[in-house]
């Protein structure tokens, strides 16, 4: 081959160089952001890729927004969008046809860094200046970089922020690259586009040497008690490291420094740092180790138990307090809660105090007072500790009480209902009350401020803590059948809170009998029969039933009662018995007394009748002849003997 066609094959080659011929039906192609290749004469220029993993194309001046597997057709050329790597900025298509020419170009956009790798420490930012020089047509470039996973990094120019850069043919800008570096120690790659140019940067992260020390590393304490180390932390060097502490089950450890919490400490040199070690009240006496870490770096403290309180109850003093007077809640009851479920309770003496015992747990205090607002307090309640705790109770500005202490009465038919009602203002301001009675149908009712009065009132002013004494008043009607009746009382405040109360009134009957019997006096002669009319009455309000009457006379003599039983004698009403009284012949004469006594199921009743017996004419000449013959046998004797 003679010189002029090796030259000629040279120029040749030059010229075909940045390009790729490609035949075949299909290929597939990486493509990164700002990235320009010719398809079959088609310029295909990746705009951009968002988070979701799209990608924006510009193909021959036309944008395209393409998803994974969505595809193009532009005549017999297909392409199709394959992978998408958001953290490369980078694309895989798969292109179609039946002969492919793909001519990739080399970047106009040149990108130069000065100080391309930069050494620091964690959670700094670091610089770089980008020099970006324009050697193609004028247009606009898009800017991106890629970091580290939980690094961030940003371009400036003039003070704010920007994402893509205009220039000229031949133009030159300098931007700056901002990258905020974390807390992992290393050396980093950051990868940095403009067009389509790219450069890649090296940050190494440095860190000190951390030392932990402790004076005192042993220390005694009581179970549920706070023991307190002081660790002295040395680093050669800016160091970085998060705190945390290895300890016990239940066992809380917190780190202080400048008497605040901390999490994570950033030192270059000495510091002291305080570490407060709070021990279960349930810890059996013993020693404990705690290693506390700071980064890499560990230190082990010991902490010995040397009284434990396992299996013992806490206590939890409390104290209501009024928020207004500063005075005591007496009777405020003081509610323990677990799990939402009470479990203890206890009302407040009249110096404000009560006391819960526990076993050991966190609750909720729940302190109630008629007339105040309910308060509560988040408790967490060691064994064998003793937590004091003021409950501040804040008073309702309308709040009222009223009751009856009677509010049930029973009252024969006839009588009148005296029902006692209290009303205590308990709110911190004053109010006024309307009052409404509704009573039984027929009855009659009033609201008075004294039993003996007979003007009724509707409503009443109190002072805030005042209380009134009021009468409730109420005549059934004399045709009110005998039961049970109810009698509400509304009291309403002027601010809309309303009381009900219910009085219950019960009318009983009354239960009367009387016995009149047609005489009460009379003569009877000895063995003969006599008759008497007795009249039994009903003088109470309620029948009486199952009545008898019972005579009781002499001995020897007989009586009998006709009818023998009444099954009822309705109120106002009187039945009658008539009674056959008996007198034996042997009866002396003289003055005698039966007993009436009438008997039923609710009462009795009883009186007397009296009878004068007098002997028949035989009996009486028999009794003169005994006495004559009692003369006469007096006579002889004292003939035949005489007087001495």
């Amino acid at each position: 081959m003679d010189t002029k066609k090796v030259a000629l094959l040279l120029v040749l080659l030059f010229i075909l160089l940045p390009f790729r011929m490609v035949s075949g039906n299909t290929t597939k192609i990486a493509m990164y952001v700002g990235q320009k290749i010719i398809v079959n004469g088609a310029t295909l220029y990746l705009e951009d890729i968002s988070a979701d993993r799209r990608a924006a194309f510009e193909i021959n001046g036309s944008s395209y927004v393409m998803s994974f597997g969505d595809s193009i057709k532009l005549g017999n050329l297909s392409i199709t969008l394959g992978s998408v790597y958001v953290s490369k900025r980078e694309v895989y298509l798969v292109i179609s046809a039946p002969y492919l020419s793909i001519q990739t170009k080399e970047s106009n956009i040149k990108l130069d860094i000065p100080f391309p790798a930069k050494i620091t420490y964690p959670d700094r930012d670091v610089t770089f200046k980008l020099i970006i020089t324009n050697h193609g047509a004028e247009g606009t470039f898009p800017l991106d970089v890629i970091t580290p996973e939980g690094w961030n990094a940003s371009f400036l120019a003039d003070g704010s922020e920007i994402d893509r850069i205009h220039l000229k043919h031949g133009e030159t800008t300098a931007i700056i690259l901002k990258v905020h570096v974390s807390g992992k120690n290393g050396r980093f790659k950051i990868t940095v586009h403009a067009g389509d140019a790219s450069a890649d940067l090296q940050i190494t992260v440095l860190s000190g040497k951390l030392a932990l020390s402790c004076a005192y590393p042993g220390k005694e304490a009581e179970a549920g008690k706070s023991v307190k180390f002081q660790l002295k932390l040395k680093s050669t060097g800016d160091t970085r490291a998060l705190l945390k502490a290895d300890a016990p089950p239940k066992w809380r450890v917190k780190f202080i420094a400048n008497g605040e919490g901390i999490r994570e400490i950033n030192l270059n040199g000495e510091s002291i740092l305080t570490v407060l070690i709070n021990i279960p009240s349930d810890s059996p006496m013993g020693r404990y180790p705690v290693t506390i870490w700071a980064g890499n770096e560990s230190i082990t403290l010991h902490v010995y138990v040397t009284k434990s309180h396992a299996g013992e109850n806490g206590t939890i003093e409390v104290k209501a307090v009024d928020s207004l007077s500063g005075s005591y809640v007496d009777g405020a009851e003081v509610e323990l809660l677990k799990d939402k479920r009470k479990v203890l309770s206890a009302r407040t003496t009249p110096d404000g105090v009560t006391e819960l015992n526990a076993p050991e747990g966190y609750y909720l205090l729940r302190v109630l007072k008629e007339g105040y607002q309910t308060a509560e307090r988040y408790v967490n309640l060691s064994a064998g500790e003793t937590k004091k705790i003021q409950i501040v109770m804040t008073k309702l500005p309308y709040f009222f009480k009223a009751e009856s202490p009677e509010p049930s009465k029973s009252e024969v038919l006839g009588k009148t209902f005296i029902y006692p009602v209290i009303v205590k203002n308990l709110g911190f301001k004053d109010d006024s009350y309307s009052l409404q009675l509704n009573v039984p149908e027929n009855w009659g009712g009033m609201i008075v401020e004294d039993p003996a009065s007979r003007t009724g009132i509707t409503s009443i002013f109190l002072k805030a803590g005042e209380e009134k004494k009021l009468y409730i008043v109420l005549i059934p009607p004399d045709t009110a059948k005998l039961g049970s009746y109810t009698t509400t009382l509304r009291i309403t405040s002027t601010n809309g809170k309303e009381k009900v109360i219910h009085l219950e009134s019960k009318l009983i009957g009354s239960y009367g009998i009387e016995i009149t019997p047609d005489r009460y006096s009379l003569n009877s002669k000895a063995g003969k029969e006599f008759y008497l009319t007795v009249k039994v009455y009903n003088t109470g309000s309620s029948p009486l039933t199952n009545i008898k009457l019972d005579v009781d006379v002499p001995k020897g003599w007989s009586a009998d009662v006709r009818p023998s039983r009444v099954p009822e004698i309705k109120r106002d009403k009187a039945v009658s018995f008539e009674v056959r009284v008996l007198v034996p012949a042997n009866a002396d004469a003289g003055d005698y007394f039966i007993t009436l006594k009438a008997k039923s199921d609710q009462k009795s009743r009883e009186t007397s009748v009296r009878i004068t017996v007098t002997k028949g004419s035989g009996q009486t000449y028999m009794g003169i002849g005994m006495s004559l013959g009692a003369l006469i046998i007096l006579a002889i004797l004292l003939k035949k003997y005489g007087r001495r």
